[in-house]
């Protein structure tokens, strides 16, 4: 549908802006992941976090004894 509406001398313009801006997802989400993982889901993830009983009870809850950020 979106390409009958664009002439053909500019698809490839157009293609171009459409898949930079679906690439942007990539990016929003790859600069959040870390602050969501330290920020968000430790803390509810921990012995007694909203988290520990529900999700906590398959992955665990708490510190890993060997992390990466010690």
């Amino acid at each position: 549908m979106v390409r009958n509406n664009i002439p053909k001398e500019k698809q490839g313009r157009v293609w171009g802006i459409i898949g930079i801006l679906s690439q942007l997802g990539f990016i929003v989400s790859y600069s959040l992941a870390g602050f969501l993982a330290d920020r968000v889901f430790n803390p509810l993830l921990v012995e007694g976090g909203a988290l520990a009983s529900t999700v906590g009870s398959y992955i665990g809850v708490g510190r890993e004894e060997n992390s990466a950020h010690d």
